[in-house]
Protein backbone atom coordinates (compact mmCIF):
# COMPACT_ATOMS: atom_id res chain seq x y z
CA UNK A 1 0.00 0.00 0.00
CA UNK A 2 0.86 3.94 -0.38
CA UNK A 3 0.98 6.74 1.92
CA UNK A 4 -1.94 8.88 0.06
CA UNK A 5 -2.52 11.97 2.44
CA UNK A 6 -0.44 13.20 5.45
CA UNK A 7 -0.89 11.58 8.41
CA UNK A 8 -4.34 13.12 10.46
CA UNK A 9 -3.94 14.06 14.22
CA UNK A 10 -5.69 12.26 16.98
CA UNK A 11 -5.12 11.40 20.58
CA UNK A 12 -3.86 9.19 19.09
CA UNK A 13 -0.82 8.86 16.82
CA UNK A 14 0.61 12.50 15.49
CA UNK A 15 0.16 15.33 16.07
CA UNK A 16 -0.03 16.55 20.24
CA UNK A 17 -3.55 18.60 20.94
CA UNK A 18 -2.84 22.02 21.45
CA UNK A 19 -5.91 23.97 23.07
CA UNK A 20 -7.00 28.14 22.06
CA UNK A 21 -4.14 30.04 23.72
CA UNK A 22 -4.36 31.92 26.43
CA UNK A 23 -4.70 35.82 25.51
CA UNK A 24 -1.77 37.55 26.49
CA UNK A 25 -3.29 40.89 26.03
CA UNK A 26 -3.70 43.06 29.27
CA UNK A 27 -7.05 43.12 30.96
CA UNK A 28 -10.02 45.07 30.22
CA UNK A 29 -13.56 46.10 31.36
CA UNK A 30 -14.91 44.90 27.76
CA UNK A 31 -16.11 47.91 27.28
CA UNK A 32 -12.87 49.21 24.75
CA UNK A 33 -10.46 50.78 27.57
CA UNK A 34 -8.38 49.54 30.02
CA UNK A 35 -8.40 50.27 33.57
CA UNK A 36 -5.78 53.14 33.02
CA UNK A 37 -7.92 54.88 30.78
CA UNK A 38 -11.29 54.64 33.06
CA UNK A 39 -9.29 56.04 35.87
CA UNK A 40 -7.81 58.95 33.76
CA UNK A 41 -11.17 60.08 32.49
CA UNK A 42 -12.50 60.00 35.79
CA UNK A 43 -9.18 62.25 37.21
CA UNK A 44 -10.12 64.45 34.62
CA UNK A 45 -13.89 64.41 35.16
CA UNK A 46 -13.33 65.55 39.03
CA UNK A 47 -10.62 68.35 38.13
CA UNK A 48 -13.58 70.17 35.65
CA UNK A 49 -15.87 70.18 38.14
CA UNK A 50 -13.48 71.49 40.89
CA UNK A 51 -12.98 74.05 38.95
CA UNK A 52 -16.43 74.71 37.92
CA UNK A 53 -17.59 74.76 42.07
CA UNK A 54 -14.43 77.47 42.82
CA UNK A 55 -15.68 79.35 40.05
CA UNK A 56 -19.09 80.21 41.70
CA UNK A 57 -17.70 80.88 44.95
CA UNK A 58 -16.01 83.39 43.26
CA UNK A 59 -18.53 84.85 41.89
CA UNK A 60 -20.56 84.65 45.22
CA UNK A 61 -17.88 86.21 47.53
CA UNK A 62 -17.62 88.78 44.87
CA UNK A 63 -21.56 89.64 45.29
CA UNK A 64 -21.68 89.51 48.83
CA UNK A 65 -18.61 91.93 50.92
CA UNK A 66 -18.67 92.94 54.35
CA UNK A 67 -18.68 91.61 57.94
CA UNK A 68 -21.64 88.87 56.98
CA UNK A 69 -19.08 87.78 54.87
CA UNK A 70 -16.31 87.63 57.42
CA UNK A 71 -18.97 86.19 60.05
CA UNK A 72 -20.09 83.47 57.37
CA UNK A 73 -16.47 82.03 57.41
CA UNK A 74 -16.07 82.20 61.24
CA UNK A 75 -18.33 79.93 62.19
CA UNK A 76 -17.88 77.48 59.17
CA UNK A 77 -14.36 77.39 60.48
CA UNK A 78 -15.57 77.00 63.98
CA UNK A 79 -17.64 74.23 63.32
CA UNK A 80 -14.87 72.49 61.23
CA UNK A 81 -12.58 72.35 64.65
CA UNK A 82 -15.52 70.90 66.53
CA UNK A 83 -15.94 68.39 63.73
CA UNK A 84 -12.08 67.30 63.96
CA UNK A 85 -12.21 67.37 67.62
CA UNK A 86 -14.88 64.99 68.02
CA UNK A 87 -13.24 62.72 65.47
CA UNK A 88 -10.24 62.35 67.27
CA UNK A 89 -11.63 61.71 70.38
CA UNK A 90 -13.46 58.77 68.76
CA UNK A 91 -10.69 57.13 67.17
CA UNK A 92 -8.86 57.39 70.50
CA UNK A 93 -11.43 55.62 72.20
CA UNK A 94 -11.52 52.90 69.72
CA UNK A 95 -7.75 52.39 69.88
CA UNK A 96 -8.18 51.87 73.24
CA UNK A 97 -10.71 49.41 73.69
CA UNK A 98 -7.95 47.21 71.16
CA UNK A 99 -4.98 47.99 72.60
CA UNK A 100 -5.46 44.63 75.15
CA UNK A 101 -5.17 42.64 72.11
CA UNK A 102 -2.08 43.88 71.21
CA UNK A 103 1.50 44.43 72.92
CA UNK A 104 3.16 47.69 73.99
CA UNK A 105 5.85 47.35 70.60
CA UNK A 106 2.96 46.86 68.21
CA UNK A 107 0.24 49.31 69.18
CA UNK A 108 -1.63 50.57 66.31
CA UNK A 109 -0.78 54.64 66.27
CA UNK A 110 -4.59 56.99 67.38
CA UNK A 111 -3.99 58.67 63.91
CA UNK A 112 -3.87 55.27 61.57
CA UNK A 113 -5.92 54.93 58.90
CA UNK A 114 -8.57 52.20 59.98
CA UNK A 115 -8.41 49.11 57.17
CA UNK A 116 -11.59 47.51 55.91
CA UNK A 117 -12.34 44.09 56.56
CA UNK A 118 -10.58 40.97 55.05
CA UNK A 119 -13.08 39.86 53.33
CA UNK A 120 -13.92 43.16 51.80
CA UNK A 121 -10.96 43.00 49.16
CA UNK A 122 -11.73 39.92 47.16
CA UNK A 123 -15.44 41.14 46.74
CA UNK A 124 -14.67 43.63 43.86
CA UNK A 125 -16.15 41.90 41.15
CA UNK A 126 -14.02 42.01 37.73
CA UNK A 127 -16.25 39.90 35.41
CA UNK A 128 -14.27 36.99 36.11
CA UNK A 129 -17.24 34.29 34.56
CA UNK A 130 -16.20 35.59 31.54
CA UNK A 131 -12.59 35.44 32.10
CA UNK A 132 -12.84 32.04 33.39
CA UNK A 133 -15.15 30.60 30.51
CA UNK A 134 -11.91 30.26 28.09
CA UNK A 135 -9.53 28.13 30.08
CA UNK A 136 -12.41 25.80 31.07
CA UNK A 137 -13.27 25.16 26.95
CA UNK A 138 -9.28 24.64 26.58
CA UNK A 139 -9.46 22.04 29.79
CA UNK A 140 -12.55 19.82 28.24
CA UNK A 141 -11.38 19.58 24.46
CA UNK A 142 -8.59 17.06 25.07
CA UNK A 143 -10.68 15.14 27.24
CA UNK A 144 -13.23 14.29 23.89
CA UNK A 145 -9.71 13.66 21.48
CA UNK A 146 -8.42 10.62 24.37
CA UNK A 147 -9.88 7.50 22.94
CA UNK A 148 -11.05 5.34 25.85
CA UNK A 149 -12.93 2.36 24.73
CA UNK A 150 -16.80 3.05 25.79
CA UNK A 151 -18.58 -0.91 25.23
CA UNK A 152 -17.31 -4.07 26.82
CA UNK A 153 -14.66 -1.99 28.82
CA UNK A 154 -12.99 -3.76 31.89
CA UNK A 155 -10.84 -0.34 33.21
CA UNK A 156 -8.04 -2.71 32.25
CA UNK A 157 -4.99 -1.71 34.25
CA UNK A 158 -2.03 0.06 32.43
CA UNK A 159 1.47 -1.76 32.92
CA UNK A 160 3.46 -0.29 34.95
CA UNK A 161 6.45 1.13 34.18
CA UNK A 162 9.41 -0.90 33.38
CA UNK A 163 12.21 -1.45 36.26
CA UNK A 164 15.52 0.14 35.02
CA UNK A 165 16.48 -3.77 35.58
CA UNK A 166 14.12 -4.56 33.41
CA UNK A 167 14.99 -2.22 30.78
CA UNK A 168 18.71 -3.08 31.38
CA UNK A 169 17.69 -6.64 30.65
CA UNK A 170 15.61 -5.88 27.26
CA UNK A 171 18.54 -4.25 26.21
CA UNK A 172 20.54 -7.28 26.99
CA UNK A 173 18.55 -9.31 24.87
CA UNK A 174 17.09 -7.12 22.10
CA UNK A 175 20.39 -4.45 22.04
CA UNK A 176 20.09 -1.70 19.51
CA UNK A 177 24.17 -1.81 18.03
CA UNK A 178 25.46 -0.39 15.01
CA UNK A 179 23.75 -2.81 12.58
CA UNK A 180 20.27 -1.14 13.62
CA UNK A 181 21.76 1.87 11.90
CA UNK A 182 22.86 1.07 9.01
CA UNK A 183 22.33 -1.34 5.99
CA UNK A 184 18.94 -1.93 7.37
CA UNK A 185 17.67 -4.30 4.67
CA UNK A 186 20.01 -7.36 5.92
CA UNK A 187 18.57 -7.50 8.75
CA UNK A 188 21.01 -8.14 10.98
CA UNK A 189 19.65 -5.79 13.68
CA UNK A 190 18.89 -8.08 16.94
CA UNK A 191 15.70 -6.43 17.11
CA UNK A 192 14.72 -7.39 13.17
CA UNK A 193 16.58 -11.23 14.39
CA UNK A 194 14.10 -11.76 16.90
CA UNK A 195 11.08 -10.33 15.39
CA UNK A 196 10.85 -10.05 11.79
CA UNK A 197 8.97 -13.95 11.30
CA UNK A 198 7.71 -14.21 14.93
CA UNK A 199 5.92 -17.69 16.20
CA UNK A 200 3.15 -16.68 18.11
CA UNK A 201 2.49 -19.25 20.40
CA UNK A 202 0.44 -17.11 23.19
CA UNK A 203 -2.17 -16.90 20.39
CA UNK A 204 -1.86 -20.16 19.27
CA UNK A 205 -2.44 -21.24 22.63
CA UNK A 206 -5.16 -19.22 23.96
CA UNK A 207 -7.59 -20.42 20.83
CA UNK A 208 -6.48 -24.03 21.53
CA UNK A 209 -7.96 -23.92 24.96
CA UNK A 210 -10.71 -22.05 24.88
CA UNK A 211 -12.62 -23.64 21.91
CA UNK A 212 -15.29 -25.33 23.42
CA UNK A 213 -16.25 -22.17 25.59
CA UNK A 214 -16.74 -19.87 22.03
CA UNK A 215 -19.34 -21.90 19.77
CA UNK A 216 -22.49 -20.11 19.94
CA UNK A 217 -20.38 -16.37 18.45
CA UNK A 218 -18.50 -15.42 15.69
CA UNK A 219 -14.51 -15.67 15.04
CA UNK A 220 -14.04 -11.93 13.60
CA UNK A 221 -10.22 -10.72 11.48
CA UNK A 222 -9.26 -8.58 9.18
CA UNK A 223 -5.90 -9.18 7.24
CA UNK A 224 -4.71 -6.07 5.48
CA UNK A 225 -2.64 -6.72 2.88
CA UNK A 226 -3.50 -10.24 2.65
CA UNK A 227 -0.70 -10.86 0.00
CA UNK A 228 -1.24 -14.60 -0.83
CA UNK A 229 -3.77 -15.50 1.50
CA UNK A 230 -1.44 -17.49 3.63
CA UNK A 231 -1.44 -15.72 7.22
CA UNK A 232 -5.25 -15.77 6.65
CA UNK A 233 -5.92 -19.06 6.19
CA UNK A 234 -3.68 -20.01 8.96
CA UNK A 235 -6.05 -17.44 11.44
CA UNK A 236 -9.09 -18.26 10.15
CA UNK A 237 -8.24 -22.54 11.18
CA UNK A 238 -7.16 -20.78 14.40
CA UNK A 239 -9.62 -18.54 15.29
CA UNK A 240 -12.97 -21.09 13.89
CA UNK A 241 -10.69 -23.88 15.00
CA UNK A 242 -12.19 -25.96 11.88
CA UNK A 243 -9.20 -28.35 11.43
CA UNK A 244 -10.38 -28.42 7.84
CA UNK A 245 -9.16 -25.00 7.13
CA UNK A 246 -5.09 -25.89 6.23
CA UNK A 247 -1.98 -24.08 4.57
CA UNK A 248 -1.89 -26.83 2.70
CA UNK A 249 -5.00 -26.86 1.03
CA UNK A 250 -4.46 -23.60 0.60
CA UNK A 251 -1.05 -24.11 -1.25
CA UNK A 252 -2.68 -26.46 -3.75
CA UNK A 253 -5.45 -24.14 -4.63
CA UNK A 254 -2.86 -21.56 -5.16
CA UNK A 255 -0.52 -23.41 -7.02
CA UNK A 256 -3.10 -24.26 -9.36
CA UNK A 257 -3.60 -20.77 -10.06
CA UNK A 258 -0.20 -19.36 -10.91
CA UNK A 259 0.53 -22.08 -13.05
CA UNK A 260 2.75 -24.04 -10.30
CA UNK A 261 4.57 -20.72 -9.77
CA UNK A 262 6.25 -20.87 -6.01
CA UNK A 263 4.35 -18.57 -4.02
CA UNK A 264 6.04 -18.91 -0.82
CA UNK A 265 4.43 -16.91 2.25
CA UNK A 266 6.07 -14.90 4.11
CA UNK A 267 8.10 -16.40 7.01
CA UNK A 268 7.60 -19.80 5.50
CA UNK A 269 4.15 -19.18 5.72
CA UNK A 270 2.93 -22.01 3.34
CA UNK A 271 4.33 -24.47 6.13
CA UNK A 272 1.87 -26.85 8.07
CA UNK A 273 3.95 -26.49 11.20
CA UNK A 274 3.04 -22.44 11.37
CA UNK A 275 -0.49 -23.32 11.54
CA UNK A 276 -2.22 -23.73 15.35
CA UNK A 277 -2.82 -28.04 16.10
CA UNK A 278 -6.62 -29.07 16.59
CA UNK A 279 -7.57 -32.11 18.16
CA UNK A 280 -9.30 -34.31 15.89
CA UNK A 281 -13.24 -33.88 16.68
CA UNK A 282 -12.88 -30.48 18.07
CA UNK A 283 -15.92 -28.36 17.70
CA UNK A 284 -15.46 -25.91 15.18
CA UNK A 285 -17.13 -22.23 15.28
CA UNK A 286 -18.15 -19.84 13.16
CA UNK A 287 -16.17 -17.59 11.53
CA UNK A 288 -15.12 -14.41 9.44
CA UNK A 289 -12.13 -13.66 7.68
CA UNK A 290 -11.57 -10.32 6.07
CA UNK A 291 -8.99 -10.81 3.53
CA UNK A 292 -8.32 -7.25 1.86
CA UNK A 293 -5.80 -6.98 -1.03
CA UNK A 294 -4.72 -4.32 -3.18
CA UNK A 295 -2.48 -5.52 -6.07
CA UNK A 296 -4.92 -6.02 -8.82
CA UNK A 297 -2.93 -9.72 -9.88
CA UNK A 298 -2.79 -10.54 -6.09
CA UNK A 299 -6.68 -9.99 -5.21
CA UNK A 300 -7.30 -12.37 -8.78
CA UNK A 301 -5.27 -15.37 -7.78
CA UNK A 302 -6.87 -14.87 -3.83
CA UNK A 303 -10.37 -14.92 -5.16
CA UNK A 304 -9.54 -18.03 -7.86
CA UNK A 305 -8.16 -20.10 -4.94
CA UNK A 306 -10.69 -19.09 -2.67
CA UNK A 307 -13.18 -21.01 -4.88
CA UNK A 308 -11.00 -23.60 -5.83
CA UNK A 309 -10.09 -24.42 -1.46
CA UNK A 310 -14.29 -23.49 -1.06
CA UNK A 311 -13.26 -21.64 1.76
CA UNK A 312 -15.46 -18.82 1.44
CA UNK A 313 -18.66 -20.93 3.27
CA UNK A 314 -15.81 -21.48 5.81
CA UNK A 315 -15.66 -17.58 6.15
CA UNK A 316 -13.00 -16.02 4.45
CA UNK A 317 -13.55 -13.35 2.05
CA UNK A 318 -11.59 -11.64 -0.54
CA UNK A 319 -11.88 -7.63 -0.82
CA UNK A 320 -10.41 -5.71 -3.59
CA UNK A 321 -9.15 -2.34 -1.48
CA UNK A 322 -6.69 -0.36 -0.40
CA UNK A 323 -6.46 0.81 3.26
CA UNK A 324 -5.07 4.36 4.16
CA UNK A 325 -6.06 6.80 6.68
CA UNK A 326 -8.22 8.42 3.87
CA UNK A 327 -10.47 7.46 1.56
CA UNK A 328 -9.74 7.96 -1.89
CA UNK A 329 -8.30 5.93 -5.01
CA UNK A 330 -4.56 5.20 -5.89
CA UNK A 331 -2.61 3.60 -8.78
CA UNK A 332 -1.58 -0.18 -8.38
CA UNK A 333 0.90 -1.85 -11.28
CA UNK A 334 -0.89 -4.63 -13.56
CA UNK A 335 2.39 -5.43 -15.46
CA UNK A 336 5.81 -5.76 -14.61
CA UNK A 337 7.59 -2.55 -13.35
CA UNK A 338 11.44 -3.24 -14.96
CA UNK A 339 14.01 -6.55 -15.46
CA UNK A 340 14.77 -6.20 -11.45
CA UNK A 341 13.29 -9.73 -9.38
CA UNK A 342 11.65 -7.11 -7.26
CA UNK A 343 10.05 -5.48 -9.97
CA UNK A 344 7.98 -8.20 -11.58
CA UNK A 345 4.15 -8.60 -10.68
CA UNK A 346 3.95 -11.97 -9.52
CA UNK A 347 1.78 -13.31 -6.78
CA UNK A 348 3.04 -13.01 -3.80
CA UNK A 349 5.45 -9.72 -4.60
CA UNK A 350 2.89 -7.65 -2.87
CA UNK A 351 3.82 -4.28 -1.58
CA UNK A 352 7.09 -4.16 -3.30
CA UNK A 353 5.67 -1.75 -4.78
CA UNK A 354 4.77 0.49 -2.27
CA UNK A 355 6.71 2.98 -1.07
CA UNK A 356 9.72 2.26 -3.17
CA UNK A 357 11.21 3.58 -6.75
CA UNK A 358 9.26 1.11 -8.96
CA UNK A 359 5.79 2.30 -8.05
CA UNK A 360 2.86 3.96 -10.48
CA UNK A 361 3.38 7.45 -8.64
CA UNK A 362 6.75 7.48 -10.49
CA UNK A 363 5.35 7.13 -14.10
CA UNK A 364 4.39 9.66 -16.15
CA UNK A 365 0.16 9.45 -17.46
CA UNK A 366 0.73 7.52 -19.87
CA UNK A 367 2.57 5.03 -18.63
CA UNK A 368 0.64 4.79 -15.72
CA UNK A 369 -2.48 3.99 -17.53
CA UNK A 370 -0.59 1.43 -19.32
CA UNK A 371 1.09 -0.51 -16.46
CA UNK A 372 -1.18 0.50 -13.63
CA UNK A 373 -4.87 0.05 -12.55
CA UNK A 374 -6.70 2.61 -10.34
CA UNK A 375 -8.02 0.56 -6.42
CA UNK A 376 -10.58 2.43 -4.43
CA UNK A 377 -9.20 3.87 -0.99
CA UNK A 378 -11.15 2.83 2.34
CA UNK A 379 -10.22 3.44 5.86
CA UNK A 380 -10.16 1.06 7.98
CA UNK A 381 -12.88 2.67 10.30
CA UNK A 382 -14.92 2.63 6.86
CA UNK A 383 -14.59 -0.42 5.68
CA UNK A 384 -15.48 -1.80 9.01
CA UNK A 385 -18.39 0.84 9.13
CA UNK A 386 -19.24 -1.21 5.44
CA UNK A 387 -18.44 -4.59 6.00
CA UNK A 388 -17.92 -5.89 9.76
CA UNK A 389 -21.31 -4.67 11.55
CA UNK A 390 -21.28 -3.96 14.99
CA UNK A 391 -23.75 -7.54 15.59
CA UNK A 392 -20.58 -9.44 14.61
CA UNK A 393 -18.98 -8.53 18.21
CA UNK A 394 -15.55 -8.37 18.44
CA UNK A 395 -12.72 -7.87 16.12
CA UNK A 396 -10.98 -10.92 17.60
CA UNK A 397 -7.98 -10.42 15.33
CA UNK A 398 -6.34 -7.21 13.34
CA UNK A 399 -3.25 -8.23 11.03
CA UNK A 400 -1.40 -5.13 9.01
CA UNK A 401 1.12 -6.35 6.55
CA UNK A 402 0.79 -3.74 4.30
CA UNK A 403 3.87 -1.69 4.55
CA UNK A 404 1.86 1.08 5.31
CA UNK A 405 0.47 0.23 8.86
CA UNK A 406 1.15 3.57 10.46
CA UNK A 407 -1.99 4.79 8.02
CA UNK A 408 -4.25 1.98 8.39
CA UNK A 409 -3.86 2.21 12.06
CA UNK A 410 -4.67 6.01 12.14
CA UNK A 411 -7.46 5.51 10.46
CA UNK A 412 -8.94 3.02 12.38
CA UNK A 413 -9.84 4.64 15.84
CA UNK A 414 -13.22 3.42 16.22
CA UNK A 415 -12.54 -0.28 14.62
CA UNK A 416 -9.46 -0.59 17.51
CA UNK A 417 -11.73 -0.13 20.03
CA UNK A 418 -13.85 -3.10 19.22
CA UNK A 419 -10.58 -4.80 18.56
CA UNK A 420 -9.28 -7.58 20.76
CA UNK A 421 -5.31 -8.32 19.42
CA UNK A 422 -3.77 -6.60 16.91
CA UNK A 423 -0.14 -7.52 14.51
CA UNK A 424 1.48 -5.11 12.69
CA UNK A 425 5.45 -4.44 10.90
CA UNK A 426 7.41 -1.65 12.11
CA UNK A 427 10.24 -1.14 9.28
CA UNK A 428 12.83 1.37 7.64
CA UNK A 429 10.39 1.33 4.49
CA UNK A 430 7.60 1.82 2.92
CA UNK A 431 5.39 4.85 4.34
CA UNK A 432 7.02 4.48 7.91
CA UNK A 433 10.34 6.57 6.61
CA UNK A 434 10.00 10.10 8.64
CA UNK A 435 7.08 8.69 11.03
CA UNK A 436 7.73 7.23 14.81
CA UNK A 437 6.51 4.26 16.31
CA UNK A 438 5.80 6.13 19.33
CA UNK A 439 3.26 7.70 17.74
CA UNK A 440 1.91 4.56 16.96
CA UNK A 441 2.14 2.75 20.51
CA UNK A 442 0.88 6.21 22.29
CA UNK A 443 -2.31 5.97 20.06
CA UNK A 444 -2.80 2.60 21.17
CA UNK A 445 -2.11 2.72 24.81
CA UNK A 446 -4.60 5.25 24.81
CA UNK A 447 -6.77 3.60 23.13
CA UNK A 448 -6.01 0.68 25.82
CA UNK A 449 -3.60 -1.51 24.10
CA UNK A 450 -0.55 -3.00 25.74
CA UNK A 451 2.67 -3.81 22.80
CA UNK A 452 5.24 -5.93 22.41
CA UNK A 453 8.07 -6.75 20.34
CA UNK A 454 6.82 -10.15 18.91
CA UNK A 455 9.33 -12.90 18.66
CA UNK A 456 9.69 -16.68 18.46
CA UNK A 457 7.29 -17.54 21.52
CA UNK A 458 8.79 -14.51 23.67
CA UNK A 459 7.68 -11.22 23.72
CA UNK A 460 8.86 -7.69 24.69
CA UNK A 461 7.06 -5.06 26.35
CA UNK A 462 7.18 -1.64 24.38
CA UNK A 463 4.55 0.09 26.44
CA UNK A 464 5.91 1.49 29.59
CA UNK A 465 9.63 0.35 28.84
CA UNK A 466 10.27 2.78 26.27
CA UNK A 467 13.79 3.37 25.10
CA UNK A 468 14.84 6.11 22.54
CA UNK A 469 16.26 3.96 19.94
CA UNK A 470 13.19 2.92 18.69
CA UNK A 471 12.47 6.08 16.86
CA UNK A 472 15.45 6.51 15.08
CA UNK A 473 16.69 2.96 14.50
CA UNK A 474 16.62 1.31 11.39
CA UNK A 475 15.27 -2.03 11.12
CA UNK A 476 12.09 -4.15 10.54
CA UNK A 477 9.77 -6.08 13.06
CA UNK A 478 6.82 -7.15 14.47
CA UNK A 479 4.67 -5.64 17.43
CA UNK A 480 2.25 -7.65 18.75
CA UNK A 481 -0.61 -5.51 20.96
CA UNK A 482 -3.95 -6.84 23.01
CA UNK A 483 -6.70 -4.23 24.45
CA UNK A 484 -6.54 -4.47 28.19
CA UNK A 485 -9.93 -3.16 27.96
CA UNK A 486 -11.91 -5.62 26.43
CA UNK A 487 -13.46 -8.54 28.63
CA UNK A 488 -12.94 -10.84 25.82
CA UNK A 489 -9.05 -10.10 26.10
CA UNK A 490 -8.65 -10.19 29.66
CA UNK A 491 -6.98 -13.44 29.79
CA UNK A 492 -5.04 -13.16 26.40
CA UNK A 493 -3.31 -9.89 28.00
CA UNK A 494 -2.76 -11.70 31.16
CA UNK A 495 -0.79 -14.62 29.50
CA UNK A 496 1.02 -11.61 27.40
CA UNK A 497 2.66 -10.12 30.05
CA UNK A 498 2.89 -13.55 31.97
CA UNK A 499 5.57 -14.00 28.61
CA UNK A 500 7.37 -10.79 28.82
CA UNK A 501 8.29 -11.45 32.54
CA UNK A 502 9.23 -14.61 31.93
CA UNK A 503 11.17 -13.61 28.58
CA UNK A 504 13.20 -11.28 30.55
CA UNK A 505 13.57 -13.42 33.52
CA UNK A 506 14.23 -10.47 36.12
Amino acid sequence: MERHHQYTSSPVIGDDYLGEPYSDEPYSDYRGRSKDLILHDDDHYYDEEQRHEVFEIQQQQSSRPGKWSKICILITITLGVLALVLSLDTKASNSQQQQPLTSSATSIPTNAPVLPPATETIEEPVNLPDVAEEPQDVVEEPEEEVLVPTDNSTNGVVPETCTAEQLQAIEAQLPTDEYCWRQPWKQKCPISNATFCPRPTWIWNYYARNDLNWTDSTFAAIDIGCNNGYHGVQTLRMGAYDESVTVATWNSALQSVTGGQPSAGRCDSQNPDQQIDISPGSIPRSGKMFCIEPLPINYDALTKANDIAQYQPKGLEVFHYSISNQVGTHYFPITDMGDQPWEKNVVGQANMYIGGMSNCDNLSEDQRKEKCASVDVLTLDSFVTQYVPEELGTINVLLSESNVDYEVLSGGANALKRTEYVEFQYSWKGTWPGKKLSSVTDMLDQIGFTCYWAGKSNLWRITSCWRDAYDTAQFIATVACVNRNLVESEALASDMERIFLETINV
